[in-house]
């Protein structure tokens, strides 16, 4: 009888914890942040740099990328600790001061309503489209997707450079990704 106690115990105490970042963390999200996450269709350049938060699909992102000739994409999970990560809006300054088109792509909602204006749309990554709610699958699919990849795991770094919607490769700084599509005299910001 104990045991049953116990178990029914530990079931409840598990079923009420949400564990954040194994799914897209939708569920997390106020009326009010809920409000700012929009679908978007279409050309991703038609996208206001406003408070919204866009959905995206892959096509989206390789159609931009084919429309200008030097993107790189940020992977961006917001709270990241690793070295790699960089401020976003210090992402977006540093490849408009060097002549590169950034996307700011989220993988997660979990503090991404915290983010302030970019001067670029903010966009995240549609789940729904892919046909799983778990974030490492579908941070998979949307990435070899869009490199046209049949790997098994996510491009290796959290920067992704394309030039004329041709993939160049993925790194671990916003640097090396510029350095990449051969910018002289990378200016940081």
């Amino acid at each position: 009888m104990k045991f049953f106690f116990y178990t029914l115990v530990f079931v409840t105490i598990i079923s009420s914890c949400s564990v954040l970042g194994l799914t897209s963390d939708y569920k997390e999200l106020t009326k009010t942040e809920r409000e700012r996450v929009v679908k978007s269709f279409g050309d991703i350049d038609s996208l206001k740099a406003d408070k919204s938060i866009y959905l995206v699909e892959v096509q989206q992102v390789k159609n931009y990328c084919k429309k200008h000739s030097q993107v790189v994409i940020y992977d961006y999970t917001p709270y990241c600790r690793s070295s790699s990560c960089m401020q976003v809006n210090d992402f977006v300054d540093m490849c408009k001061v060097n002549g590169v088109n950034p996307l700011v792509i989220g993988n997660t909602f979990w503090g991404i309503t915290q983010q302030r204006k970019l001067g670029i749309p903010l966009l995240m990554i549609d789940p729904q489209p892919l046909g799983t709610k778990w974030r490492a699958q579908y941070i998979t699919l949307f990435y070899n997707k869009l490199i046209n990849s049949n790997a098994l795991t996510p491009p290796n770094g959290l920067y992704l450079s394309f030039q004329n919607g041709n993939y160049i490769g993925s790194y671990n700084s916003c640097k090396e990704a510029l350095e990449s599509l051969h910018i002289k005299d990378i200016k940081n910001y």
